[in-house]
């Protein structure tokens, strides 16, 4: 259906969600174009649903809001949850501490409209922090804000599919390339933020399994949404927790790139490029200048084994290319 869902995924948000929703009542939309919200309980204990439905009633917003519940903890989870109970065929995910521009939704659709028969199936925004009155901001975050899903995507709004992701905070995908690439048969290798644990990439992975089914990312700054950041989280050693979340994230995600770049593109000058690497890569190996990794192994097989993969991770993305129907795999 003709629309959008936006999907406010929720674990203990009691305190978070009502300025969230409070923007969400306030979007500029025409009159023609249906959209709805979907909170997403994800076994919070703090009233999360009740305060949803209270604070929604309160605002006099004509559009519909509806709780869903998912008892399985994690945010992959949640969000599979909320796109099967979407209603539409536009998916916007909102978390519960970001606060999306008035304009947010129009523009979006709008966007999508002009781009998505040029390919694009994912396109992500721009964000800002927004703190406490009475915090100071430590020096340090400005340099590592993108780790608080901070900044600019990009210099400029335009394809990032190189990139390889966009954040999922704010996250505009259609309905039916998300449950091509997230579902029960098919489950993500990572699962992303588990209550207070700091997992992470499962937006990563959602994007990148979109690519091998042929779809392009897109950035645009005038996608615009705030991202609140708590006292509590403007700590080194919450900051390093993220890093180690994503340090682990990449032993997946790194799999991903390479059997995009060495099996399902097409890209022949690319394929040249990296054979000549990886072969200079083995030479330097064998007069004993450097050691080959795992990573680098893998690659080499992908490049000189009938592009096959053998580690079991990689069997969810041959599915994928086999759906795609590009190339004949072994």
């Amino acid at each position: 259906m003709n629309g959008i869902s936006v999907i406010v995924c929720c674990c203990n948000s009691a305190l978070r969600l009502p300025l969230t929703l409070q923007h969400l009542s306030k979007q500029k939309i025409d009159e023609d174009l249906s959209w709805e919200v979907i909170v997403v309980d994800n076994n919070s204990n703090d009233g999360t649903a009740e305060i949803a439905l209270k604070h929604w009633l309160s605002l006099s917003c004509d559009k519909n809001l509806k709780v869903i519940y998912e008892n399985k903890v994690g945010l992959s989870f949640a969000r599979e949850a909320g796109v099967k109970a979407a209603f539409y065929d536009i998916i916007i995910f909102c978390d519960d501490d970001n606060l999306l521009a008035e304009n947010y939704l129009l523009h979006g659709y709008n966007l999508i409209q002009r781009t998505k028969d040029l390919g694009y199936g994912i396109w992500g925004g721009k964000s800002t922090a927004y703190f406490d009155v009475d915090v100071t901001v430590p020096e340090w975050f400005e340099i590592k804000k993108a780790n608080y899903v901070v900044g600019q995507q990009a210099d400029r709004a335009g394809d990032i599919t190189k990139r390889g992701y966009v954040w999922g905070a704010g996250m505009i995908i259609l309905k039916k390339l998300f449950l091509q690439v997230s579902n029960e048969q098919l489950p993500l290798l990572l699962m992303d933020r588990k209550g207070s644990i700091l997992l992470s990439g499962g937006d990563s992975e959602i994007c990148l399994r979109s690519q091998i089914l042929g779809y392009k990312l897109y950035y645009d700054d005038h996608l615009k949404f705030k991202h609140y950041i708590p006292f509590s989280r403007l700590t080194l050693q919450y900051n390093t927790g993220l890093e180690k979340g994503f340090a682990q994230a990449h032993m997946i995600l790194n799999k991903y790139s390479i059997f995009i770049y060495y099996v399902s593109a097409r890209n022949f000058p690319s394929r040249t490029y990296y054979s000549f690497v990886f072969i200079v890569k083995f030479i330097l190996a064998k007069l004993g200048l450097r050691i080959l990794t795992n990573l680098d192994t893998t690659s080499m097989s992908a490049l000189f084994s009938n592009k096959y993969f053998h580690d079991v991770d990689f069997d969810s993305m041959r599915y994928l290319l086999k759906q795609r129907k590009l190339v004949k795999l072994s």
